[in-house]
């Protein structure tokens, strides 16, 4: 089964296409210079060093290496890389994994499956499942993003090895609402020396220690977690170990390329900081991305600039709501004691869904105003002047809509001006469940931030699509 050399798919996000091309282009201009820099094949490097593992196989996975280099040493949070930069070099560190375990081969910027036999990890079988079950062709830079936008469960899986082999100490703190931060400081007791520590001083490393090298240099992540008189000294060092790597460098030529793309996003993504520019954001169209969970209680696992420490204040407010599901509309239509609260959906890429402004309809309603809403009214002359006469209205046009009774408590902290997380807990029913959400006018901003929050095994879906698939596992 073979990945590679289709046009760009509908993965993408906007703003970021030409980003993830440019990935794409280079791991394909790259795929010869792999190979040719190589004295061996590359199937005969993995064969060397895949061999009998050692007997505590203290160092694991190259993706483990990587998590370990980045994770602060006394926050267990992930080091703070521009955009999606952190998940980036994580889906390179697992496909290059898989290579190693000869599961995947890198053929000319694409990925060949060899072998769909499980690895045993939990961090590396759902992609490997993913990469058996993908039926059309998909750029290496397309592999990269798709494996970046799934890669919260992921990390957590890899962090919980990490902890199962006493590595790092699992560090569980109460949020709001039943909600859970998860944090994985390094263990006091380990005695293991990190990687870095072992490039300073000049031990001989094995392949493996190699490659999480080139990765972590590749994505940056060198120059967060040094200090500039550290980086300095081992700088040489370094280029040394990158320079002599001859395997996998397709993959990390193509995650240089998308975590450059990373930072120059980041840059050009400069959120509003002004009183008037977050009013005006207020009026603009916003993108949403939600998590839900019912049979379990929600978890996230923070990165640095979350901040959910226990010094975030949340604003706690209790609400109820009741929403009308209409069958093929996704919109977000709330019925209140004076009238109805609507967001339009306007866009949807992946998880996340652009809305138009809120538009609040109090009592009475005008007829061209509530055309705008149910089309099937126009040229009626339907004015309503309370819960009665619409719901008369929009069956008398063919609009059966479903109600749901929701009970929630939000919990809200604005991040940075333009991007919001709320936290709520809400009842349907007899059942409880809990909804995350990060909402802002600026696409990138958002989903930098979800990729900062990393939420764990929730359904990741719109707030109307969980609501309709309730009622339909009712019916």
């Amino acid at each position: 089964m073979l990945f590679c050399g289709s046009s760009y798919s509908s993965h993408s996000g906007p703003g970021v296409v030409l980003s993830w091309r440019r990935a794409a282009a280079t791991a394909r201009a790259l795929g010869d210079r792999q190979l040719a820099k190589s004295k061996t094949s590359e199937l005969d490097e993995i064969v060397r060093w895949d061999g009998p593992r050692t007997k505590d196989d203290t160092y694991g996975t190259i993706a483990e290496r990587f998590l370990l280099m980045s994770l602060s040493h006394d926050d267990g949070v992930p080091a703070s890389l521009p955009h999606m930069a952190h998940d980036v070099e994580l889906a390179g560190a697992i496909l290059i994994d898989l290579m190693l375990y000869r599961r995947i081969r890198f053929q000319r910027g694409c990925v060949e499956l060899t072998d769909g036999a499980p690895t045993g990890y939990a961090f590396l079988d759902p992609v490997l499942q993913k990469i058996e079950a993908e039926s059309k062709t998909m750029e290496l830079g397309e592999w990269l993003e798709l494996l970046a936008e799934d890669s919260s469960d992921l990390k957590h899986a890899a962090f919980e090895r990490l902890a199962d082999r006493g590595l790092v100490a699992v560090e569980r703190r109460a949020l709001v609402s039943g909600f859970e931060a998860h944090f994985f400081p390094h263990a006091k007791d380990t005695g293991e020396e990190s990687l870095v520590a072992r490039i300073a001083c000049g031990d001989v490393l094995d392949p493996a220690d190699v490659l999480a090298v080139c990765l972590a240099n590749a994505c940056g992540l060198f120059d967060v977690i040094l200090s500039k008189k550290r980086k300095k000294r081992l700088a040489k060092r370094i280029r040394q170990l990158v320079d002599t790597n001859v395997i996998g460098e397709t993959m990390i030529e193509a995650v240089e390329t998308a975590s450059r793309a990373s930072r120059q996003d980041a840059e050009r993504s400069i959120p509003p900081t002004t009183s008037k520019q977050s009013r005006q954001s207020k009026k603009a169209n916003k993108w949403e991305w939600r998590a839900f969970w019912s049979a379990r209680r929600p978890v996230v696992t923070p990165g640095d600039a979350a901040g959910l420490d226990g010094s975030v204040e949340f604003k706690a407010t209790n609400v109820s709501d009741r929403y009308l599901l209409i069958p093929e509309r996704r919109d977000n239509i709330k019925m209140r004691k004076n009238g109805l609260e609507v967001k339009q959906l306007i866009e949807s890429h992946r998880h996340y869904e652009a809305f138009r402004p809120k538009k609040v309809l109090k009592f009475p309603i005008e007829a061209d105003d509530l055309a705008r809403i149910f089309p099937r009214l126009y040229g009626a002359s339907v004015k309503v002047s309370d819960k009665a006469e619409l719901e008369a209205a929009l069956h008398t046009h063919g609009y059966v809509p479903t109600h749901v009774d929701v009970e929630k408590v939000r919990n809200r902290v604005r991040l940075v001006d333009d991007v919001l997380l709320e936290f709520c807990e809400f009842r349907v029913g007899n059942g409880t469940h809990w909804s995350v959400c990060v909402e802002g006018p600026d696409f990138g901003h958002v989903r930098a931030w979800v990729h900062t929050i990393n939420p764990q095994a929730g359904q990741v879906m719109g707030y109307m699509d969980y609501l309709h698939q309730m009622v339909g596992e009712e019916c």
